[in-house]
């Protein structure tokens, strides 16, 4: 929550967020598998369809693309796919 101004969120189990927005909306983020790894590259994504700049949400950058280990030694990353999320 210290990662914008007046942003509230909730974690759940298995892959579940909600986040609230004062002023800009609410995004509620369930990633089908339950993995983790995934819910902070969508929440940030959807954040950022809600309006947030990148400087307001600065906390949150490092966790956009999560490194995936194989063997101990990093063999890729998780990011939200660019325009997973839009605007009607």
């Amino acid at each position: 929550m210290r990662a914008g101004p007046g942003l509230l969120s909730k974690g759940g189990a298995e892959g579940v967020v909600g986040v609230a927005v004062p002023g800009r909306g609410a995004v509620a983020v369930k990633i089908d598998d339950g993995a983790q790894r995934a819910v902070m590259p969508v929440l940030i994504a959807a954040l950022a369809v809600l309006g947030l700049t990148e400087a307001e949400i600065d906390g949150l950058a490092a966790h956009a693309e999560p490194v995936v280990l194989g063997g101990g030694r990093p063999v890729g990353t998780v990011r939200a796919l660019p325009n997973l999320f839009h605007r009607s």
